[in-house]
């Protein structure tokens, strides 16, 4: 669906209730009008607004029936999602093509190297921070996070623990208040970091387990999670 297509949804939506609550408006004057509540000093003024109201009526049911108007805010919030859903779909398949391309390349000897070396106090706070920061409710902050973890500190153990930690401690939450947002991008997170950190012993099992739990709390995350779970059990030549 194209951003015209978009627009038109919510423009049809805006008009439909608009001319909706004109027309309840006029009914409401119209009786009122008929009871003696409003009275009007020209009776033409009356005439006028018997007119109106059946003009609205013809507007609002030719509208309907010709599809011009959306009544139905879900069908609405539907074709707005669509090119949403759309491109995460087309993302998703290029990920996957992505990391089986990856896979069958060994970690770089750089990658390898880093990953031996443990993240220093200061790094730590920043990873802490960045980590945090992936359930940010600022997209900008999200995106940031994830560009600084899956390079600046793509081969740091300190990183992994800590994504998995606050990844933990959101699937424990309540079912209505976990971030969806958040998890997904901690599962994207895990998948763009160094191999050299993700196929380690002590991280290998609990990127997996992780990454199952996540698509059950979330099915939309089950592409994701299992390009996850291929990429950390992909043979590193």
């Amino acid at each position: 669906m194209t951003d015209l297509t978009v627009h038109s949804a919510i423009i049809k939506l805006t008009i439909a209730y608009t001319l909706l609550g004109a027309f309840v408006f006029t009914v409401i004057i119209t009786c009122l009008s008929l009871i003696g509540i409003v009275r009007f000093a020209d009776r033409a003024q009356q005439r006028k607004l018997f007119m109106g109201l059946i003009v609205e009526l013809v507007v609002i049911c030719l509208g309907f029936f010709t599809d011009f108007l959306q009544f139905n805010p879900k069908q609405a919030q539907t074709e707005v999602r669509a090119p949403v859903v759309q491109a995460l779909q087309v993302s998703e398949k290029s990920a996957a093509a992505n990391n089986s391309r990856a896979s069958e390349q060994p970690p770089l000897p750089a990658e390898v190297q880093a990953a031996r070396i443990a993240a220093t106090t200061p790094e730590q706070a920043q990873i802490d921070d960045f980590v945090g920061k992936l359930f940010s409710p600022s997209g900008g902050d999200r995106t940031h996070a994830y560009e600084q973890l899956t390079t600046t500190f793509r081969a740091k153990d300190y990183a992994a623990a800590a994504i998995l930690k606050r990844g933990d401690a959101e699937l424990s939450k309540p079912a209505d208040q976990r971030d969806f947002v958040g998890i997904y991008h901690t599962i994207v997170t895990l998948n763009d970091m160094s191999r050299a950190v993700t196929q380690k012993s002590e991280f290998k099992d609990r990127i997996i387990d992780y990454a199952r739990r996540a698509a059950e709390a979330f099915p939309r995350l089950e592409t994701r999670a299992s390009t996850l779970k291929r990429w950390v059990q992909s043979k590193r030549q």
